[in-house]
């Protein structure tokens, strides 16, 4: 896989850590996302016929986020000009 980042892009993000405690919406965004997830999982080795159907959640490659919010201008393909010899 190619992603082109610019040099130093990525070198230039000052990350920061923080236990979720410090932020109770996003906590209980993440608690909520959680259950759910391992709820659909159960469901899957249970061998429910709607959640085999659905193979597993693809909320992130549809551009939502846990809560069902969808992310403004979410990309899914993009047209790479093709590849050509030297």
């Amino acid at each position: 896989m190619v992603v082109p980042y610019p040099r130093q892009y990525v070198d230039s993000f000052k990350a920061v850590r923080k236990p979720l405690t410090e932020d109770e919406g996003l906590r209980q965004a993440y608690l909520n996302w959680s259950r759910e997830r391992d709820a659909f999982q159960k469901r899957v080795a249970d061998k429910d016929p709607d959640a085999i159907r659905r193979g597993w959640q693809k909320d992130y490659f549809q551009g939502r986020d846990p809560g069902g919010d969808t992310v403004s201008g979410h990309q899914t393909k993009l047209s790479v000009c093709p590849f050509h010899r030297a």
